[in-house]
């Protein structure tokens, strides 16, 4: 045991005598081994990690899919009844529909995320209650008893996890219901938010076989072992052709109709839809964490050749007396060993920072619930990198040693050989290396950063600047979807809003920009030509609407108060929406209709009076897939398929004060307007733009902060060799100092072979940028892949990085006095 300690000891000694070497592998380890354990504990736990239900790479989710409508679309019940029946692929299934609820329990209502479901979601999910029981099978039936299950988020924050709430009545939007149990903690379906579970209540028209086509739901079905999705998905197509061609079809529909649609079923695993377009910004990340490693790799090389180079003549004495090249791996591996272990530690402790910080700028999923930090995988991750990086450098460093010639070694008396000319071209190879990852990876960044700055230059097609939005959920009881009553609470609210300090305009509508959620209705010219059938995103506005939100109308006019009175119906529509009906912006005057297939003579058309401009609904980033169609919210009401008008709106009001500033006073308003009723999701529009931005400022961040890494190991890399390299050349220094040369030409002679690296490392290395620039183009928006800006900043970071790490050692090197130059 002592003399264990005093190995050990022996050892920090050797390696602390010179802190600036340890130092420079310390922190070259945390940087890379903590860049891996974050992103590969991210990568662990959103596409291996396992789903909190058993067997879940058994789950996949079903849905209808369209030629003509982009996207998944929602399930049918008959078609989910008919897959339940004639599909042996499965061994059972259930559906879901998202709830927007008011709960009212001790006399407060709070706003909740509900799910109805079928009874068979649980047993599809094979999930247990945590107290109480699940729906039974009888829950889905007309008159069946009202249940509800709670989450354990919601029992904990609403009912103190008090166990006597089995049993207990609690009001849902004014309906009477009993809880009857409380799911464990680590079940979240469908995503984190959800609150509690309802039973769905299949009625007639659900099982009506000429509904078919109409989607509703979300399915969940869980797929016999050994079954593929393949498999599942030709039963599937299957049993919809049978239905396509055996079944009702809707009123004044034919089946050359429906089948212009394009439809058919595709099953998806639930990872794969939970992690959605997580999944390529997770493989870029890698991808730039893969070229981090392998800077630090080259680095650590670099830094443990040149510090073996300068010990060679304490190990060639060793060697002269005696020790055999196991006793000399035993010492080398030792000490790289050691400095891998502290390394490894702090890499651990800055990826456990780095996994918080990814979370925080836009690598956190709403939709997966289970945890992604997993000390036993960031550890192994840790100790197995030590353990590789340890043992590659002690052997690099022995082969080094190994070559040297003992005889001459000895003759020379100390360690002011050259090397040979191959130590020199591996130890330049090496730096160069160095310099084209860090390139690379700054080259990436810098696109990245552009491609951002680009984007907050885009023209939204509205001004987010001075609008506070935020959500109303009214209850069932105080409407139906086709009655007028509906508007009397939203007319009182946008009327109290209005008399708010400091609120210039008001509206309350179907959807707002940027909020992501694009419905589609098919849509036609009046008379219809044949041709011209788009799908387009309908939204409900009132009057206030292009007023706050600012945009512009480029014909025509909008909305007023009169319009809801009219005989006659009235819309506005975008350019898109105008060019996809008409092929032209000229639209103003001329009619629409839109409807579901075979309701054609169910609605009257509508007379366009006004185009504004294209806004951007969905994506920041990318051009709208269909034109909008804006229609009053009263005349809505009327229509007898308002099927897209929900029970849920936002409001928004153009203000300059804050959310916060702002958010007592909307409160007051809409307890006034509608008593009972929460306000949820208050949020400025410029934090909708924000969140819209954060995934793409979060891998640009990302891969900005490995640069800055990426620059400091090249520096870093190429002093640790300079600095060698000048020491050699100490005795030939003093001599061109003795023969009259000046520091200026000393300084010279190191400064042309850094050029030199620096132009080769640099020609690469912005070849690489531009091919690199392709594998992220999906995260590129409107920057070309050899962006001259990004490759500029990054010639001139690169140079001056690379020059300053040369010169610091040639300057010292040329301030040492000729005499002492020549005793060296």
């Amino acid at each position: 045991m002592n003399a264990f300690i005093h190995s050990i000891a022996s050892t920090f000694h050797s390696l602390f005598r010179r802190p600036g070497f340890a130092g420079a592998v310390i922190l070259t380890l945390t940087l890379g081994i903590g860049a891996n354990t974050a992103t590969l504990s991210l990568l662990y736990g959103y596409l291996l990690a396992p789903l909190p239900y058993p067997h879940a790479g058994q789950l996949v989710t079903v849905n209808w899919t369209s030629k003509i409508i982009p996207g998944n679309l929602s399930m049918s019940y008959p078609t989910y009844f008919d897959l339940r029946k004639q599909t042996t692929a499965m061994t059972d299934a259930g559906m879901f529909q998202f709830n927007n609820l008011n709960l009212t329990a001790g006399g407060r209502a709070v706003h909740v995320n509900g799910a109805a479901i079928s009874s068979s979601l649980f047993t599809t999910l094979d999930v247990q209650p945590l107290i109480g029981r699940v729906f039974g099978a009888d829950a889905n039936k007309v008159g069946a008893a009202r249940q509800v299950v709670l989450s354990y988020r919601l029992w904990s924050r609403q009912f103190n996890r008090n166990p006597a709430v089995l049993g207990r009545i609690v009001q849902l939007n004014d309906n009477a219901y009993t809880v009857i149990g409380v799911m464990p903690e680590s079940f979240q379906f469908p995503n984190p938010g959800t609150d509690l579970w309802l039973p769905k209540t299949f009625t007639p028209f659900d099982y009506n076989p000429a509904n078919f086509v109409v989607q509703n739901d979300t399915m969940i079905a869980r797929l016999k072992p050994g079954v593929s999705v393949a498999e599942f998905n030709a039963q599937a197509q299957s049993v919809l052709n049978d239905e396509l061609h055996h079944y009702p079809l809707p009123a004044s529909a034919s089946l050359s109709d429906i089948q212009k649609y394009g439809f058919a079923l595709v099953a998806t695993p639930l990872r794969t839809v939970l992690v959605g377009d997580l999944n390529q910004r997770l493989i870029l990340v890698q991808l730039a964490t893969g070229l981090l490693l392998l800077l630090v790799w080259f680095n650590l090389a670099n830094l443990f050749i040149t510090r073996a180079l300068n010990r060679r003549s304490e190990l060639i004495v060793r060697r002269v007396l005696g020790a055999d090249t196991y006793t000399l791996f035993r010492q080398l591996f030792s000490e790289s060993l050691l400095l891998c272990v502290i390394g490894g530690i702090a890499g651990l402790v800055f990826g456990e920072l780095l996994l918080r910080v990814l979370l925080h700028i836009g690598f956190g999923s709403a939709e997966l619930a289970f945890p992604l930090r997993n000390w036993g995988i960031a550890l192994g991750i840790a100790v197995l990198m030590a353990l590789i990086l340890a043992l590659d450098f002690s052997l690099a460093s022995l082969y080094f040693i190994r070559r040297q010639d003992l005889a001459q070694a000895l003759r020379e008396g100390d360690t002011r050989s050259s090397g040979g000319h191959r130590e020199h071209r591996i130890r330049a190879g090496l730096v160069v290396t160095q310099l084209v990852l860090a390139c690379v990876l700054t080259g990436v960044g810098f696109m990245l950063g552009h491609s951002l700055m680009k984007l907050g230059t885009v023209n939204l097609g509205f001004q987010p600047e001075h609008v506070v939005t935020f959500q109303i959920h009214l209850p069932l009881s105080l409407n139906a979807p086709t009655s007028p009553d509906i508007e009397a609470p939203l007319s009182r609210l946008r009327s109290a809003l209005q008399q708010v300090p400091g609120v210039s305009a008001a509206t309350i509508t179907s959807d707002v920009p940027l909020d992501g959620h694009m419905g589609g209705i098919t849509a036609s010219a009046y008379p219809f030509d044949g041709t011209h059938e788009p799908n387009l995103s309908p939204v409900s506005v009132d009057p206030g609407y292009f007023k706050t939100f600012d945009m512009p109308l480029l014909t025509g006019r909008g909305f007023t108060s009169q319009d809801a009175n009219s005989q006659e119906g009235y819309a506005v529509i975008d350019v898109q929406a105008a060019q996809a009906l008409f092929g032209t912006t000229g639209a103003v005057g001329r009619q629409i209709k839109f409807d579901l297939p075979g309701e054609a003579d169910r609605n009257p058309p509508l007379r366009i009076i006004g185009v504004v401009g294209n806004a951007h609904r969905a994506s920041v980033a990318e051009a709208e897939q269909k034109g909008t169609i804006y229609i009053d919210r009263a005349q809505v009401l009327t229509m007898k398929n308002s099927w897209w008008l929900g029970d849920s709106w936002f409001v928004a009001l153009r203000t300059p004060l804050s959310t916060a500033a702002i958010l007592p006073a909307l409160n007051r308003a809409v307890a006034s307007a509608a008593p009972g009723v929460p306000i949820y999701d208050v949020r400025s529009m410029d934090e909708r733009l924000s969140n819209q931005l954060a995934p793409r400022r979060g891998l640009m961040t990302l891969v900005l902060m490995f640069a800055l890494g990426a620059v400091l190991l090249a520096a870093v890399g190429l002093y640790a060799v300079q600095s060698y390299a000048v020491s050699q050349r100490l005795r030939e220094f003093g001599i061109r100092a003795a023969l009259g040369a000046d520091r200026g030409q000393l300084l010279g002679l190191v400064l042309r072979e850094i050029a030199r690296l620096l132009i080769i490392g640099l020609v690469v290395g912005l070849i690489g940028v531009v091919v690199f620039g392709h594998v992220f183009s999906s995260a590129l928006y409107n920057v070309n892949m050899a962006d001259p800006v990004s490759l500029f900043l990054v010639f001139v970071i690169l140079s001056f990085t690379a020059l300053a790490a040369g010169w610091i050692p040639a300057w010292r090197a040329s301030r040492v006095p000729p005499m002492e130059a020549l005793r060296e």
